[in-house]
């Protein structure tokens, strides 16, 4: 093979990988984006299943460790209303996971998404139940989960440019 050709080869391939990493790069960018939320976090005075304490931890260094197929159990001693869930992630091994909310005696999934990375803020319409279930359904490995946080964040209107609309206001 001619020299040209083995140089267009590697400057091509360098290209490629770069375009990768920068690609990666952007994604977990954007998973680490925190918004400023005002609200209460409703997961501060909770009951948590005996093998995941650790969930509510803010510590990087204390989480959950979980598996595959593994579930914790959020009870908050009362019915509450929210619509947003914050979990974190040390680590990248989580690939689907769910959650639920305890209606009638019965668990009913709410919330399904992929990747959880550093930080996912889960927003949905909102739920009033008085236990929240954790579920990680599909995992690489073992998976550590920590700073469980739970809001009832303000909704906002169209136009309203990011200001949160007062609770006795809202639509």
């Amino acid at each position: 093979m001619k020299l040209w050709k083995k140089i267009v080869i590697i400057v091509l391939v360098v290209a490629i990988v770069l375009a990768a990493a920068a690609g990666c790069g952007i994604y977990a960018f954007a998973q680490t984006l925190k918004p400023d939320i005002q609200e209460e976090n409703l997961a501060k005075d909770v009951t948590v299943s005996d093998s995941a304490g650790a969930l509510l931890s803010s510590s990087p260094f204390s989480y959950w460790k979980a598996e595959a197929g593994d579930c914790a159990e959020v009870d908050f001693g009362r019915e509450v209303t929210f619509n947003t869930v914050v979990l974190k992630e040390s680590g990248d091994h989580v690939y689907l996971f769910r959650l639920y909310s305890y209606q009638d005696g019965e668990w009913e999934m709410f919330y399904e998404q992929d990747r959880i990375m550093d930080y996912r803020m889960c927003t949905f319409e909102d739920i009033t139940t008085s236990k929240l279930r954790i579920e990680v359904a599909e995992a690489d490995g073992t998976v550590k989960l920590h700073g469980l946080e739970v809001y009832q964040q303000a909704k906002k209107r169209p136009g309203d440019e990011g200001q949160s609309v007062p609770r006795d206001q809202r639509g």
